[in-house]
């Protein structure tokens, strides 16, 4: 695609950009609405035993609502709920299903999901270091 290398985002372990010296990766997510996340690798550093993976260092902004339409509809809608004149302003945060602060990147429930992730991470090689066995 246009000289770059495009990779599965289901089937590409980060481990393998970073064994490759991938300094930064555009991740396209939701073709239909175009978003382009450029993800920069900062630092790679030893993994510490005793922590779980992967974890949240340090994050900046909320994330969009799902199917808000693109950057042009992104913008409509941050306007709307954070402008109390916009006329969209008590529709919008009902069809998103409460109050939206774009600041607020909500640490403690990403920390959570992650947390998660590296469970069934830590069971699938359990389960496979015993089948091997």
């Amino acid at each position: 695609m246009w000289g770059r290398k495009v990779m599965n985002a289901k089937t590409t372990k980060l481990r393998t950009i970073v064994e490759h010296s991938v300094e930064a990766i555009t991740y396209i997510y939701d073709f239909g609405d175009d978003w382009h996340h450029r993800i920069i690798v900062e630092a790679v550093g030893t993994a510490d035993p005793n922590l779980a993976y992967p974890r949240l260092f340090d994050g900046e902004r909320c994330g969009r609502p799902e199917d808000v339409g693109g950057v042009p509809g992104y913008f409509d809608f941050l306007g709307a709920v954070t402008m109390p004149g916009d006329p969209g302003h008590q529709r919008l945060p009902t069809w998103y299903g409460g109050p939206y602060d774009p600041d607020d990147i909500d640490a403690r429930t990403t920390r959570l999901r992650l947390g998660m992730i590296a469970k069934r991470q830590r069971a699938g090689k359990a389960a496979y270091a015993k089948r091997r066995s």
